[in-house]
């Protein structure tokens, strides 16, 4: 076997596991243990990422976990202030 072949190059945001690239809104607010309305405002208000694909709304898992760390950092900056 040519140690030349490449690898196909895949969708999945982790190579290493079958997470899927893109997950629907409702797969995100159960992430975040919000509603459906309330991930599509985080969509809408532009807080998350998302495109439109055959009228559903869909979310690339690195955009997910883009913004749970930048919840993460909000609360860590609010705890450092005390304004919680």
């Amino acid at each position: 076997m040519s140690q030349n072949r490449r690898r196909q190059p895949t969708l999945s945001a982790s190579k290493e596991t079958d997470v899927p690239r893109f997950v629907p809104i409702a797969d995100v607010a159960e992430t975040l243990n919000i509603s459906s309305r309330q991930a599509y405002a985080l969509v809408k208000s532009g807080e998350l990422p998302a495109i439109k694909v055959l009228g559903g709304w869909r979310i690339e898992t690195d955009e997910l976990e883009n913004y749970i760390q930048r919840q993460y950092a909000q609360t860590k900056s609010e705890i450092e202030q005390d304004s919680l």
